[in-house]
This record gives structure tokens, C-alpha cells and sequence, in this order.
């Protein structure tokens, strides 16, 4: 059977040429001209390898790649690209991508790309499926925090793990969700079956079906195979559903018909398949304020929060930063290969003094960022980029007066750095000095603002 190949960029004339060439080599091509389509041919479509370009409108390569890492598919990925860069092949090297390949590029250097990774994962298919069997295994991330809130959270996620009953975990975004329904899954007696994570904003609604209860060959266009679903894939473990309260009404009914019946039919299939799962479900929305406004169903809703956590914002359980903080640091002082760095004590009281609207999660992005741009053994405020800058001190909005004209931060910090190049003839440093931030800290802002490095 041939393999199976998506090839994703919004230059018609460049997916052309790449099909031509791939199909001579008797591959079976698949053509994406935007991310979102390129979901739907994941979809439907058993792929074994992708060719991705990285400069796409609306969503990016990069972005792909974080939603092919986020849905859990184990797909190489070649990354092209006329806008190569360091950062980007590092970042794209990261989210997973087996290669890179830098636009023009010669047909034949594609052919043997595209071969050397087939035949990679055909030599390695038998230790693949081990792998995948035994992924559920892995090591969880851990649920960091020793403060009162926190510890009541993982006592309850004991007591819970111990027990067969549906778990619904409330909280803002970036708060930990996840993690939570990792350890809630580890701890309990399913923790050697899979712990299956969808993420319910990510499916397009015309293929949440499939994907969580599979389809039969033939079931619509497109499906040449049969396909097991999540639910099947999940038997004897735990179903994670992520963002519950984006799934249409008609979803809804499907996934009250598993918890009711603990069977279920794949789309376009007559056959009932009987399922063992423990659900563990996660929003950020209020589910009761969407049942009054006729969006999500009262009787799921009982039916998914017969255990409920609530995991509270980090601005609530501030004590925790400095132990969240210490694990970040060391988390990315490995890496990126870093052996010696460390917050200065005006870096860590800017941590401290900010209210962190965007939890946890970012939290954990600014300071890999700050490690990456750190110079030398200590991490200073500069490095700290923090855009919304919503301290807890310092609030006074006295300071400036802000013009009524509709202009963004982002914009007028576009001016400043122009202006600072301008008046400082390009050179860097001199322009880092005139901001008062450091060198690292004006490149990764020029870089932010796509202006060009001289």
C-alpha cells in the first residue's frame, strides 16, 4: 500500500510541484492549503508523513505542530520554510518536527527527506507499536504548589483516583487542569491503560463523531478504512475532555449515551461496542450560566461532575510562586543545556509583584523565555517580558495620559524601538541603552515586530 503523504502550504503553484514529484515516487499525496484543512485530512485520512510550510495566514506551521502535539499524533513532520531563522528551526525542531528544510530547495533533496523518514518509520513500526502501547506509562507531569489550596487539591485528587465516579475539574484557563487529570489518572487503578486526551475546541464539529467513536470503511466520503474512536482506544483507562463546554448539543447527547449505557456505535457501523472508561472533564466556563442559556445539557452536566475540583487562579495561591518559579527555572536550565543562572532579586520581585491573569501557563512561557534571553549567570527584570504588565504595585493610572486615539501598546512599542534604531544608527546596544532594557530583551522585541536585524 502506498504511503501516505499531507503537504500543507497556501501557495497553490508550490503544492503542485511537490505533488508531481512525490507522486512519481508512487506516494499518495494529500493537499492542504490552510491549517484547517489540514486538520480535516487528519482526520479522515491515515497519513504517515507531512510536509508543512511554516509562513501560512491565520494559523502557522508552528501552530500546526502545537495542535498535532496537543491531539497526541505521532506524525513526522518536515517543516519548509523561505523564512529560516535560528529561533524558528529551534522552536520547530522542538514541537516536534523531524526536519527543516529551507525554501528554494531542489526536488531531489525532498525526495530524500521525505524517503529517509519512511523508511525510518517502516524499519521501526514493530518498536513503534510497543511504544505506543506503553506511552500511558510515561512519567506525568507534576502538580507543583505546597500552599493550603493546593494541598486540599491533591488530597481530593487521592481520594477521587480511588473511585470509578465521572470528575469534573473547573478553573480558569492555564491553571492546571490538565496536569490535575494526569495525576487524578495516575493515582488510581486504571493508571497501566491509556489516558486518552481530546481537546474539544481542536475537532471541527462535522468530525467530533468520528473521532470520538470511530467510523466504519465507507461510513462517508472519504473513509477508506475503519477507524477506532478515542472512547475505544480508552477502554479499561480514563477519557480526558478538555474544554467540555465548547461541545455542540448534539455531541452532548452522544457522550451521555456512553456514560448511560457504557456502549456506543461507530458512525456509519450497527454493531454495539462496550466500553470501560473513567471521564475526567475540564472548562473554564460557567456550565450552570450555559445550561440557562440552552447550551449545554443539565443532565450531562450531573452526570460528568459527580466529583468536582476546583483548581483556583494563581493569584490566589501567590505562596506557590516561588516553588513554581524554582521548578520552571530548573525545568529549562536543562533544556537548553544551561548549567549555571538565576534570577536576580529585582527579577524575582517583578515575578512576584504581578498578577498573573494568564495562570500558570504563563507564568511557565516567561520564564523560558527570560532563560533564553538571560546573559551571563543571572536572569534580570529586562529579560522578564511581561506585555500586559498587570502588577499587583503600581497601578496608578495617574502616571500618563493616555490619548483617546485608538492606538495599541504594540504599536507604539513598534515606534519606540524605530525610533531608537533610528537615533542610535542601528546599532543594538546603543538602542538597548536608550530603552533602558538589554540587548537580548531589544532583539527579541525586534524580532516580535519583524524588524530586520542589520
Amino acid at each position: 500500500m502506498a504511503k501516505k503523504i499531507l503537504v500543507v502550504d497556501d501557495e497553490k503553484k508550490m503544492l503542485r510541484v511537490i505533488e508531481l514529484s512525490l507522486t512519481e515516487e508512487n506516494y499518495e499525496v494529500f493537499l492542504a492549503s490552510s491549517v484547517k484543512t489540514a486538520k480535516e485530512s487528519i482526520f479522515e485520512n491515515d497519513i504517515d508523513l507531512i510536509i508543512s510550510d511554516l509562513k501560512m495566514p491565520e494559523e502557522t506551521g508552528l501552530d500546526f505542530l502545537k495542535w498535532l502535539n496537543e491531539n497526541g499524533f505521532a506524525i513526522p513532520v518536515i517543516m519548509v520554510t523561505a523564512f529560516a531563522t535560528v529561533e524558528t528551526a529551534v522552536e520547530s525542531m522542538k514541537l516536534g518536527a523531524v526536519d527543516y528544510i529551507i525554501k528554494p530547495f531542489k526536488l531531489i533533496e525532498l525526495k530524500q527527506t521525505v524517503s529517509r523518514y519512511l523508511f525510518c518509520k517502516e524499519e521501526s513500526k514493530k518498536e513503534e507499536n510497543i511504544l505506543l502501547k506503553k506511552k500511558h506509562r510515561r512519567k506525568f507531569r507534576e502538580f507543583i504548589g505546597s500552599s493550603e489550596k493546593i494541598i486540599k487539591i491533591k488530597e481530593l485528587a487521592k481520594k477521587s483516583a480511588k473511585t470509578t465516579a465521572n470528575i469534573l475539574i473547573t478553573g480558569e484557563t492555564g491553571t492546571g487542569k490538565e496536569i490535575l487529570a494526569e495525576l487524578i489518572h495516575n493515582l488510581s487503578d486504571r493508571r497501566d491503560k491509556p489516558l486518552i486526551k481530546v481537546n474539544c475546541t481542536s475537532i471541527p464539529f462535522e468530525l467530533i463523531e468520528s473521532e470520538l467513536f470511530g467510523h466504519v470503511k465507507g461510513a462517508y466520503t472519504h473513509a477508506y478504512t475503519d477507524k477506532e474512536g478515542k472512547f475505544e482506544i480508552a477502554n479499561g483507562g480514563t477519557i480526558f475532555l478538555d474544554e467540555i463546554g465548547s461541545m455542540k448539543p448534539e455531541a452532548q447527547v452522544k457522550i451521555l449515551r456512553v456514560i448511560q449505557e457504557k456502549e456506543f456505535q461507530r458512525v456509519g457501523g450497527n454493531t454495539n461496542i462496550k466500553v470501560d472508561v473513567r471521564l475526567i472533564s475540564a472548562t473554564n466556563e460557567n456550565l450552570q450560566k450555559a445550561i440557562k442559556e440552552g447550551r449545554f445539557r443539565e443532565d450531562l452536566y450531573y452526570r460528568l461532575k459527580v466529583f468536582q475540583i476546583n483548581i483556583p487562579p494563581l493569584r490566589e495561591h501567590k505562596e506557590d510562586l516561588e516553588e513554581l518559579t524554582n521548578f520552571f527555572l530548573s525545568k529549562f536550565k536543562t533544556d537548553y543545556g544551561i548549567e549555571k543562572v538565576e534570577f536576580s532579586k529585582k527579577a524575582l520581585q517583578k515575578i512576584f509583584d504581578y498578577n498573573w491573569l494568564g495562570n500558570i501557563r504563563e507564568l511557565e512561557n516567561i520564564i523560558e523565555q527570560a532563560v533564553i534571553l538571560s546573559e551571563g549567570n543571572l536572569i534580570e527584570p529586562d529579560d522578564i517580558i511581561i506585555e500586559s504588565q498587570q502588577y499587583i504595585d503600581g497601578t496608578d493610572d495617574s502616571l500618563i495620559d493616555l490619548p483617546d486615539t485608538g492606538i495599541k501598546l504594540e504599536e507604539i512599542e513598534k515606534k519606540l524601538l524605530l525610533q531608537a534604531l533610528s537615533k542610535s544608527n542601528g546599532n543594538q546596544t546603543k538602542a538597548a541603552g536608550l530603552l533602558g532594557i538589554s540587548r537580548s530583551a531589544l532583539r527579541y522585541r525586534m524580532e516580535k515586530h519583524k524588524i530586520p536585524f542589520k
